[in-house]
């Protein structure tokens, strides 16, 4: 079952994506009727998916449905059987699903001999297409979420928050291009005043006069041993020690 909660995940959020760590079956919380309600959507959506493309097999010529199967199966396989692949490589899989999907909407609805058996089909589709915009409006007010990288990024805010409160900050960090992206986030967090330092080599950093504080971002050893131990610093672990998010330097 492990290996196919990537799959299921994947497959959910494609329509709900209303969870920062993915889709609508982040389960386990202390609230059992939340976990309750997001396994009936997910086993709704499966079966509404399942159905569809049950649907376009029934009745789209053979070269089309078999087109669409093949791209949906092969890069499913890939899914389950390689752990971790990012979600761009998906894409045949996403649009195999969401033509499906589309695909049994037009049908039943353009099919439909009932007008009320026609209304609820039409009913579902604004459902579907407003989990979407639900979706999109809750992801792009949020800080964190899982398409930008929590596992490297979920501290920024609270680092931000720490940066932030300084008069005249510099901040200071190296690594090369394991940090690029991390710090091209927090740098959209901080306040215009706060000014940043990216080295390239340890033996580059400089630290200038005029800061009211001086910090180190993700400080690395080779870092951290150049200002201490070469250039006289004092050093600080003020958050998240343990991981070096962020330290304070002093004379």
């Amino acid at each position: 079952m492990s290996s196919l909660q990537p799959l299921i995940l994947l497959t959910c959020r494609m329509f709900i994506d209303t969870h920062w760590a993915g889709g609508i079956i982040k389960l386990g919380s202390s609230n059992m009727a939340t976990d309750l309600m997001r396994l009936i959507v997910m086993v709704v959506l499966l079966l509404a998916i399942a159905h569809s493309i049950y649907s376009l097999c029934r009745s789209t010529p053979k070269i089309v449905w078999l087109f669409l199967l093949t791209a949906i199966v092969i890069t499913a396989i890939v899914l389950i059987a390689v752990r971790g692949v990012a979600d761009r490589y998906m894409v045949p899989y996403i649009l195999g699903i969401q033509l499906a999907v589309a695909y049994l909407f037009t049908a039943k609805i353009a099919s439909a001999t009932n007008p009320r058996q026609q209304k609820l089909w039409q009913l579902g589709l604004i459902a579907l297409i407003s989990s979407g915009i639900v979706s999109c409006a809750v992801s792009s007010q949020s800080q964190l979420w899982w398409n930008k990288y929590p596992s490297s990024t979920k501290y920024n805010p609270a680092v931000a928050a720490i940066v932030n409160e300084a008069k005249k900050p510099l901040v200071i960090t190296h690594g090369g291009n394991n940090i690029t992206g991390r710090i091209l986030s927090l740098s959209y967090l901080l306040k215009p005043q706060v000014q940043l330092l990216l080295a390239v080599k340890t033996e580059q950093v400089k630290i200038p006069d005029g800061f009211s504080d001086v910090f180190i971002y993700r400080a690395t050893e080779a870092l951290q041993f150049e200002l201490e131990k070469v250039q006289k610093y004092k050093i600080t672990p003020i958050y998240k020690p343990d991981d070096g998010w962020l330290w304070r330097v002093e004379k």
